[in-house]
């Protein structure tokens, strides 16, 4: 990504969102996708293990989001766990969206690429499903195209979520991926969406001008989707949202300060209150509306750039304390089921052999 600034700033004067790929940067080096264009905040995952003491090798992977600042109202970030996938939500003229970028793994003609690119669409589906968002939009590198090993598993994920291949459903004799040398050209980028939101795709084009990455950027263009800067509902009707700053990285804590910074900017400040000895009659007023602009500002920035879970408005007598921390574990062990399941085909019926220890 470092060598590419220049043109990836160009897409942001192009685009509303940008989706990247393999950006290669190291967990603290994440906030400085803020500084790619001066109307862009990001989101983002890497792929580096830093924990241990020696970093061997040059970074790989990650994947990020880009969207314009004034789209920050409507806009939320989705902790998806894994660097393999960057996702946000946002409210569109037709409702809610999921957009989800991916970098699915590559075929290296062993068993283990195959399981990994499988385990990563079972994860997608079950983000889209645990989220309860009617449409969606997932983007990115594929690493598959017709006739390739991977593409029936890419094509069967289309079809059980009911998705279009926007791209390849517009387009034809295309590559998004060429080799250095020239020798060796793909189509492994792709975009899918849910049927509504591929009904409001104007055109898809190949930006073969931009020559810094290997890939070329696959843009689309959309007519009537960009969402009403109206904030997406944090939680359903009853709950309220509660912060979750322990699952604010550095990248959320710099886009908290770039909103926040923004938003207090327009926060007039009282003249009169800055004398303590010449105080209008009205000054307590006056300080109440000041301090419930701050606040109102901060609970804004909040929402839009740090990580909540819902909480109900209304407690149930039933409720026990800790419980998150009691079924953590069977949590876990629901979900990990759950991606088997999918992975198997999602099948009605199964078989059960029990195991009594001698």
């Amino acid at each position: 990504m470092k060598t590419s600034l220049t043109e990836i700033s160009e897409l942001c004067e192009r685009s509303d969102l940008v989706l990247l790929q393999e950006h290669w940067l190291l967990p603290f080096e994440l906030a400085c996708l803020n500084n790619i264009h001066k109307d862009f905040l990001s989101t983002g995952n890497s792929a580096v293990d830093v924990s241990k003491s020696v970093l061997v090798g040059r970074p790989y992977g990650g994947t990020a989001i880009l969207y314009r600042k004034e789209l920050a109202g409507c806009v939320s970030t989705v902790e998806t766990f894994d660097p393999r996938i960057t996702a946000i939500t946002f409210t569109s003229t037709v409702g809610s969206e999921l957009l989800a970028c991916v970098y699915m793994p590559c075929d290296t003609a062993d068993f283990e690429s195959h399981e990994d690119y499988i385990s990563t669409s079972c994860k997608l589906k079950a983000l889209y499903e645990e989220l309860d968002i009617a449409h969606v939009i997932i983007a990115g590198d594929f690493n598959c195209q017709a006739g390739s090993r991977f593409y029936n598993t890419f094509f069967n994920f289309v079809q059980d979520n009911n998705l279009e291949m926007s791209d390849i459903k517009r387009l034809s004799n295309v590559f998004t991926y060429c080799s250095d040398d020239g020798q060796r050209a793909s189509w492994i980028d792709h975009v899918l969406c849910s049927s509504v939101v591929d009904g409001l795709i104007d055109e898809v084009n190949i930006l073969n001008e931009f020559i810094t990455s290997d890939h070329k950027p696959l843009c689309v263009t959309f007519k009537r989707l960009k969402c009403n800067l109206q904030a997406p509902m944090a939680s359903q009707q009853g709950s309220i949202p509660i912060m979750d700053w322990s699952k604010a990285d550095a990248i959320c804590i710099n886009r908290y300060q770039i909103v926040l910074d923004e938003a207090l900017s327009y926060v007039d400040i009282p003249a009169d209150l800055q004398y303590e000895n010449n105080r209008p009659i009205n000054y307590i007023t006056q300080v109440n509306k000041y301090y419930s602009e701050i606040t109102m500002c901060i609970n804004s920035a909040c929402k839009t750039t740090i990580p909540y879970t819902a909480r109900a408005t209304s407690f149930s007598d039933h409720c026990v304390p800790g419980w998150n921390d009691v079924v953590e574990d069977k949590h876990h062990a629901a979900r990990a089921a759950f991606l088997d399941w999918v992975a198997a085909g999602q099948q009605s019926w199964s078989c059960f052999y029990a195991h009594e220890p001698n």
